[in-house]
């Protein structure tokens, strides 16, 4: 077992943010944490990295307790992604990615690390902005190169606080089909991301986190309309491809609906007959 998070519990201050909340993650497992703004996804994988500390329960990192570990090991079995990084001192890209091998030496790198640095460079296609100062890199570009610091590390668990952010299709493809080699190599990575079809697409297992709890944890068959419409207040059509994939399609905003239904009737005049009003009273 690479994680196991036991009856843990957090809040802010006095805002509780999770309440009671256990799982476990495997080895080589591809983990989707999907949920509403606010429901305490990006929490979640930062008292697993160790940046914030439970108000109650525990946390244990293949067997040993969280609470334990030095920063250092930490290091060294975890690469953290966040959704958010703060502006970069001036560095070129090359540099800022080799920062990821820290953990791995002590004076100075190898030619070795250099040779993993020029390997990931080349595979994220950033060759040709290798020299380049991140700090006038965009957003997309910076993302990339942020991602691959982590790869340079090489931890054998993985947490991605929204890493596809700011990245346009192509390359939100490139990165995921670069996370799902890595589970399938053995690295375990843990994802909090809001693209659902996305998640579906790529991840093996989902943590569904609601009101302060796990409300709903397995694979693609929690993904089911009753849980979609009670989690994200969104109605979907659910579809079925042929390669046993799924994916979802919104129809509406069921509170928005029920809001501009309400502002309809006021502001329709007096002896008017509202159709669609009718719908909704059959439906």
């Amino acid at each position: 077992m690479e994680i196991n998070v036991d009856s843990v519990s957090f809040a802010y201050n006095s805002t509780p943010v999770l309440n009671n909340i256990s799982f476990t993650v495997q080895k080589g497992e591809f983990i989707g944490i999907v949920g509403p703004n606010g429901a305490g996804k990006t929490t979640i994988l930062k008292l697993i990295q160790k940046l914030l500390k439970p108000k109650s329960g525990k946390i244990q990192i293949r067997e040993r307790s969280l609470k334990g570990m030095k920063l250092e090991d930490i290091a060294k079995t975890i690469g953290y992604i966040p959704q958010t990084e703060l502006t970069q001192f001036p560095t070129s890209v090359f540099n800022t990615i080799l920062m990821g091998r820290k953990p791995h030496f002590s004076w100075g790198p190898t030619e070795n690390d250099l040779e993993i640095v020029s390997s990931i460079i080349l595979n994220l296609g950033l060759k040709d902005l290798s020299l380049r100062n991140i700090n006038e890199m965009s957003g997309g570009q910076r993302q990339k190169v942020i991602i691959g610091r982590v790869f340079a590390q090489d931890p054998d668990i993985l947490l991605l606080d929204e890493p596809t952010a700011n990245l346009d299709l192509h390359h939100q493809l490139e990165i995921l089909d670069l996370l799902k080699d890595l589970s399938k190599r053995g690295k375990t990575v843990v994802m909090a991301i809001h693209d659902l079809n996305l998640a579906l697409k790529y991840c093996d297992k989902f943590i569904m986190v609601h009101d302060h709890q796990i409300y709903a944890c397995g694979g693609r068959e929690i993904f089911t309309q009753a849980i979609i419409k009670k989690v994200f207040q969104v109605k979907v059509s659910i579809f079925h491809d042929d390669n046993g994939g799924i994916f979802l399609i919104p129809i509406q905003n069921s509170k928005a609906k029920k809001n501009v239904h309400h502002e309809l009737v006021n502001a329709a005049p007096k002896g008017s007959t509202n159709k669609q009003g009718e719908m909704d009273a059959v439906n």
